[in-house]
């Protein structure tokens, strides 16, 4: 009777498993319905090769890329963005000489990119060395459903806006703090290397008047570009956000954790998370319309003698509006110190907070995880490396909720179903095999719906150290 009623507690999901053909390395994976029919594919980069895996409805995602786009050294951001046509999705790109496109026609993209806006940037020469980086810089700025184009410069951006034949203008340049980082050669024989690092700017209204605005946080502050009614934007003053402030710390990302901004409570306009990782705290800010004073906090979600380790966003209860997981590592003396060295594991506690309006100080649920760690000395610092990736985007079962995800061994992830009415389960609920490779160290998933089954299919990233190579699965549900 046991056996039986266990085996009922037990939902072990069913898979397709499929090893994908990618390089070496497995810089970022982009799930998007790139070719209109209404199923996502798979743009993966590996270094400086973009490629393209299209869905089948017969056979789903194949083993082997249709397309491999290899990108020129002269680029150094690329992304996707909806020109000329808006349900087609083609490659745009940021290089030395300006912006350029690779249309996507006939099952691939073009390519040979067509030059869109010829103009001197931040970006000069070549990036060899460098992959280039995934960053969306071309968002709907008006609403007409194709994108716009952010063109970054020394200490400035250009706006671009978008013509229904897919030729662009420039409408404004506004200031955007960059900062330089050298790295000198020691020899005759090395190179200077020199990298430029801009603020990761957010779009979304901030002022409740339904029009997007472009924002970013820095040293402590949000800065808002308002867009007004003729388009253009407003550079606002920065809104300081902190009420206790950090003497020394790298710029742009004040903490080792960056804030999360999105519209937390469903009024259309943009909201903060700030988390302070020393002090076991979150801050949220909700920007309503007309607010100027950030100092204070709205919702301050504080946990005594404790290190914030993370923060994730889902919408765990199905009312489209994110709920906020905390993970808490609790601060520990002498003697936990030691047990936690000894052992090789911390305990790691993840706070869930549901959005009812605001999210209240005590959590709905708390879960409590053994993770395992490593633990590094040198004579000048002590680094500590955790091996905790929870995945809260999956819905494994199909009943529309969010289950977590939770890989604890190279060989398995942990399934913890999401209940109406009690929330995640304490102790898994389901088991998924990896099959990965011999010799993985790690595991990263991503999540995606390729066989509109309302299931959860799985991209896993399977790292393996030693042999400094990646390798890419795909686990469909049936």
């Amino acid at each position: 009777m046991h056996l039986i009623l266990l085996a009922a507690l037990i939902q072990n999901p069913e898979y397709d498993s499929n090893m994908l053909g990618v390089g070496a390395t497995v810089d970022r994976i982009v799930v998007r319905d790139i070719n209109g029919d209404g199923r996502d594919d798979l743009l993966v980069q590996s270094g400086r090769d973009l490629r393209l895996f299209l869905y089948d409805k017969d056979k789903g995602i194949p083993p082997v890329a249709g397309q491999i786009l290899r990108l020129d050294p002269n680029v150094f951001l690329w992304t996707l963005a909806r020109v000329k046509e808006r349900n087609v999705w083609c490659l745009a790109l940021t290089t030395s000489r300006g912006l350029q496109v690779c249309p996507f026609q006939d099952g691939s993209f073009a390519s040979r990119p067509s030059d869109i806006a010829i103009h001197p940037n931040l970006f000069e020469g070549d990036a060899t060395e460098t992959p280039p980086v995934f960053v969306e810089f071309a968002p709907d700025l008006n609403g007409d459903g194709l994108s716009d184009f952010l063109l970054f410069d020394e200490g400035e951006m250009y706006i671009l806006l978008q013509e229904s034949d897919g030729s662009v203008r420039a409408t404004q340049k506004l200031p955007l703090p960059d900062e330089p980082r050298t790295t000198v050669a020691w020899n005759p024989g090395m190179k200077h290397k020199e990298e430029r690092v801009v603020p990761f700017l957010t779009f979304g209204d901030t002022t409740g008047d339904r029009r997007p605005d472009l924002s970013f946080y820095r040293e402590e502050s949000i800065v808002v570009y308002e867009q007004k009614e003729d388009g253009r934007f407003l550079t606002k003053a920065p809104a300081d956000l902190a009420t206790e402030k950090e003497k020394t710390r790298g710029r742009f990302l004040k903490f080792e954790i960056p804030p999360i901004i999105d519209d937390f409570n469903g009024d259309g306009t943009q909201d903060i998370a700030l988390p302070y990782p020393s002090k076991g705290r979150v801050h949220v800010y909700y920007l309503s319309a007309g607010r100027a004073n950030l100092t204070q906090p709205d919702d301050n979600l504080q946990v005594n003698d404790a290190w914030t380790a993370d923060i994730y966003m889902s919408d765990l209860d199905k009312d489209s509006k994110p709920d906020l997981v905390i993970g808490i590592i609790r601060k520990f003396g002498v003697f936990g110190g030691l047990q936690a060295f000894v052992s090789g594991k911390i305990d790691i506690e993840l706070h869930i907070h549901m959005m009812r309006q605001r999210y209240a100080n005590d959590p709905d649920q708390v879960l409590t995880f053994k993770v395992p760690f490593s633990f590094s000395v040198t004579r000048t610092e002590a680094t500590g490396d955790l091996s905790f990736t929870p995945t809260f985007d999956a819905d494994v079962d199909g009943d529309g909720r969010r289950d977590l995800l939770l890989s604890t061994d190279e060989t398995a992830i942990d399934v913890y179903y999401n209940r109406a009415g009690s929330g995640f389960q304490q102790n898994p609920g389901g088991r998924i095999a990896l099959g990965a490779p011999k010799g993985t160290s790690y595991t990263y998933v991503t999540v995606a719906d390729l066989n509109k089954d309302g299931r959860s299919d799985l991209i896993l990233k399977h790292v393996h150290v030693d042999r400094q190579k990646h390798f890419l699965q795909v686990k469909m549900s049936r």
